[in-house]
């Protein structure tokens, strides 16, 4: 499979990478969802985004209404990364742009499932 890692933070990113490199995954990783979509209206191809939400000029949820609907990219899996609680109408946008929700800190056992959608974690 190729992932997109999208996140400000270099720890963590690096972190998802290589638990993604280490399951022979391969994996193109951004700080930023501008710089991210950027690539992906390239053309380029990606089977799973994985993305913080608080990125500075591009959020997590901007970044998947853009893959949605300007891309029209609904075949691509969606997972949104956040330490903060979503509103309703928060997790109602996840549901309906068909995202999954991932909150940090994460195992990465949590991670690999969500990317896997077998036992994801409902939003």
């Amino acid at each position: 499979m190729r992932f997109l890692v999208v996140d400000d933070e270099k720890l963590v990113r690096n972190s998802i990478t290589e638990i993604l490199r280490e399951e022979g995954h391969q994996v193109v990783e951004f700080q930023n969802g501008k710089e991210a979509f950027l690539y992906l209206e390239k053309g380029e191809g990606v089977d799973v985004v994985i993305s913080d939400y608080h990125m500075p000029l591009t959020t997590g949820f901007v970044l998947l209404y853009l893959i949605r609907k300007r891309l029209n990219l609904t075949e691509v899996r969606f997972v949104l990364l956040t330490g903060d609680i979503l509103s309703g109408s928060d997790k109602a946008h996840l549901r309906r742009y068909g995202a999954k929700l991932l909150h940090k800190p994460f195992s990465s056992l949590e991670l690999l499932s969500v990317v896997g959608l077998q036992g994801a974690i409902p939003v």
